[in-house]
């Protein structure tokens, strides 16, 4: 865990993860919209 969090961290690594952070997003909206769930679980 303390590697991951390291690496977080370095500059070239940020892009990587703020990416990450989009595209997971874009999935469960996609989820969200394919299965019709409303609202939090």
């Amino acid at each position: 865990m303390e590697e991951t969090d390291h690496l977080r961290h370095r500059s070239d690594m940020k892009q990587i993860y703020a990416c990450q952070k989009e595209t997971i997003e874009c999935v469960c909206g996609d989820e969200i919209e394919k299965h019709g769930y409303v609202g939090q679980p």
